[in-house]
């Protein structure tokens, strides 16, 4: 599976201007003479959010799970230690000590992680009504073609031709119009 990504648009005209296949994201618009094909590879065609800010969150959502996993660990760790008044000998001392300072460190790297992912959910959300996505077909889509523009999905379910699929506000969905070679303004 493909994943073509942009901050801006994507176009897809040069050639045959194909899409088939895996995924394309594009903040405002993606744009091709053909997108799918008749045999129905799986084709996602995301457009109108900030994809490259939605990637980075994942991303550091992964990282933050897995250091809250291994500061579970440590915990659990440093908390049967407390627990077993034995502790005596020096070594077990400095383990301790050493584990105490990598949660620190793991700590301050989660509270990092926190405040970006915040700033980063912020600017998506603030972004998300801006942005006007669109899918432009200049000459074919095949049935089967997925289309998520601003949050709200649609699936072509029989061929078409020449099409330019818009968000709508007031239908809260996406409107499927004539294509249109000039952007509209």
């Amino acid at each position: 599976d493909s994943i073509v990504t942009s901050g801006r648009s994507i176009r897809a005209m040069a050639g045959r201007g194909l899409i088939i296949g895996g995924q394309t994201l594009a903040a405002e618009e993606i744009e091709a003479v053909t997108i799918g094909n008749e045999k129905g590879v799986k084709t996602q065609l995301f457009a109108g959010q900030r994809y490259d800010l939605i990637k980075r969150s994942d991303r550091l959502n992964k990282e933050k799970t897995k250091l809250d996993e291994h500061l579970a660990k440590i915990d659990n760790i440093l908390k049967e230690a407390i627990e077993d008044e034995t502790e005596k000998s020096e070594a077990e001392k400095k383990h301790r000590h050493k584990l105490e300072e990598q949660k620190k460190k793991l700590l301050r790297r989660i509270n990092f992680l926190n405040t970006t992912l915040a700033r980063i959910n912020l600017q998506i959300e603030e972004e998300k009504g801006k942005l006007e996505g669109r899918v432009k077909i200049k000459e074919k889509c095949f049935s089967g073609v997925f289309v998520i523009i601003n949050d709200s999905d649609y699936i072509v379910h029989t061929d078409t031709q020449s099409k330019m699929m818009v968000y709508d506000k007031e239908k809260d969905g996406i409107a499927v119009l004539p294509y249109k070679k000039d952007r509209p303004r």
